[in-house]
């Protein structure tokens, strides 16, 4: 005991004498050893770190661009604060044993959630505070959460496509993606756009490879319009159709979300929804934060900080009205 409170500057009730805490400290640097920084955290209850779960996580190698944006929000709030993060795929393990309730974090950015039974019973029993990214306001338990507005993002989408005179949009998106709650929030927002404004629309459950789209390559296409659910995906889309001869805009128009460095680098240039990702994310982290350092008392009000955020729609030349040949339109 006394040796630990020599290293690590703890126990100011234990006393040993200057010659005595020398030979402790000579001895130490002798073995190499290091204060357990885990432990020290665990006696002052402060770890310094958050956890930030990205919902099924693997790589960063598909989807860079927003990954870096939303990373960089993050840790420009985190880093001037002395924090650290750590990434973690999911909140729950299978079973539904909670993953990340071990006292390793001060609190949680659950970015993405989807929100899974097991998911909502652990977010309830978690012992720290819970920000959420990604997640619409009436789903959030309570918590805050910062998202992009998608019901106005899709309003804009769907307005500026059939003012060209698209009458058959498609809305493109994973399979494994769309169980996330802003996945549905965006689905749900497209449907709903599409019906105000006399327009078909469809969910089409597409893998990046895009294979589907052969059917475009024909003048009996399905739709004159797709809609990814983001800019990486929309990209994919626009490389198969030049693999298959379909000209873009002048066969299909094609629209992203995010409206990341990419659209600016594809072929034709991407259309696309202008998410304010790395504001998103700074914002979410200032708010856990705040409830990190709150007095119990102030607590509930910042319980309920949520954000929807505007996203514009910047038109590039992936769009334009329909050829009208083509059946999709």
């Amino acid at each position: 005991m006394s040796a630990c409170a020599v290293l690590t500057g703890g126990g100011r009730n234990v006393k040993v004498s200057a010659e005595t805490a020398r030979v402790i400290r000579e001895k130490a640097k002798e073995l190499n050893y290091e204060p357990n920084l885990l432990g020290r955290g665990l006696r002052t209850s402060k770890t310094d770190t958050i956890g930030v779960v990205l919902e099924h996580l693997t790589t960063f190698g598909e989807e860079p661009y927003y990954y870096q944006q939303l990373l960089d929000g993050i840790m420009l709030a985190l880093f001037p604060h002395g924090y650290s993060l750590s990434l973690s795929p999911t909140l729950v393990q299978s079973g539904g044993r909670v993953r990340i309730s071990n006292g390793r974090f001060d609190g949680i950015l659950w970015c993405s959630p989807d929100l899974i039974e097991t998911s909502i019973e652990s977010a309830k029993s978690l012992r720290m505070p819970v920000v959420m990214v990604h997640a619409p306001v009436e789903v959030a338990l309570g918590l805050p959460t910062f998202a992009a507005d998608n019901d106005h993002a899709m309003e804009r989408i769907v307005s500026h496509l059939a003012g060209l005179g698209h009458r058959r949009i498609g809305f493109v998106v994973k399979r494994h993606v769309s169980v996330s709650v802003e996945a549905r929030a965006r689905m749900s927002a497209f449907l709903k756009a599409a019906e105000t404004m006399g327009v078909m629309a469809e969910i089409l459950f597409w893998e990046y490879d895009a294979k589907d789209l052969d059917r475009y390559a024909s003048n009996s296409s399905p739709h004159s319009a797709l809609v990814a659910f983001n800019d990486v995906h929309a990209g994919h889309i626009l490389s198969r159709a030049m693999e298959l001869g379909i000209r873009v805009p002048d066969d299909l128009s094609v629209v992203g979300f995010d409206s990341s460095s990419l659209c600016e680098r594809t072929q034709p240039r991407l259309t696309s929804i202008h998410q304010p990702i790395e504001r998103i994310a700074r914002d979410a982290t200032e708010c856990l934060l705040r409830l990190i350092d709150a007095d119990p008392k102030s607590i509930s009000g910042i319980r309920y900080d949520s954000k929807l955020y505007d996203c514009r729609l910047d038109i590039r030349d992936s769009t334009a009205a329909p050829t009208p040949h083509r059946r999709g339109h």
